[in-house]
């Protein structure tokens, strides 16, 4: 019938090659729309749901992290940075839909970009909080040990600024 390798008929709707790799899930999806389930029509949407959930997250994660990094460091950039999180905090993410609507066109990247903005300021505001309340005492043992300012960022101040599971813990038996 002319189809190519990457997709086939089953029972008269296209299976494409997407959806090969989910195919215990899609086989009992086709099999439910036998029965007549109503939410078997939205597996596109689902994927393409899942697909921004899996781009945004760790978009927004690195941006923040580099952001907070950036307004920790520097107070100048504090002071530019602070406003415009309140703003992107303050601003529904309605209000951020018409711009990106017409500067993107309608479709599945207008709410990646809209999701993006609104999870970025946790993140910043959390990175700044980590790492300026990083003790003292460990940065300098970070510069003693001979760290650059690079190699302190990361290999001192970063982790130090993770929460940690153990820390209640030695506080506990240290008491």
């Amino acid at each position: 019938n002319g189809r190519s390798m990457a997709g086939s008929d089953f029972d008269g709707v296209h299976y494409d090659a997407c959806h090969r790799l989910w195919d215990p899930f899609a086989q009992a999806t086709w099999e439910g729309s036998r029965e007549g389930s109503d939410w078997v029509g939205y597996w596109d949407e689902s994927m393409v749901t899942l697909s921004l959930v899996g781009i945004a997250v760790p978009a927004s994660a690195l941006i923040g992290l580099l952001i907070g990094i950036l307004g920790a460091h520097s107070a100048r950039a504090r002071t530019v940075i602070q406003p415009m999180l309140d703003v992107m905090q303050t601003v529904p993410t309605f209000a951020y839909l018409t711009p990106l609507i017409l500067l993107l066109g309608y479709g599945p990247q207008v709410g990646l970009v809209a999701a993006v903005i609104y999870a970025i300021p946790p993140m910043v505001r959390n990175v700044m909080v980590g790492i300026m309340n990083v003790p003292e005492n460990t940065v300098e043992a970070g510069q003693m040990s001979g760290c650059g300012r690079r190699q302190l960022t990361w290999w001192v101040e970063v982790p130090a600024a993770m929460p940690s599971r153990t820390r209640p813990m030695v506080m506990l038996t240290a008491s």
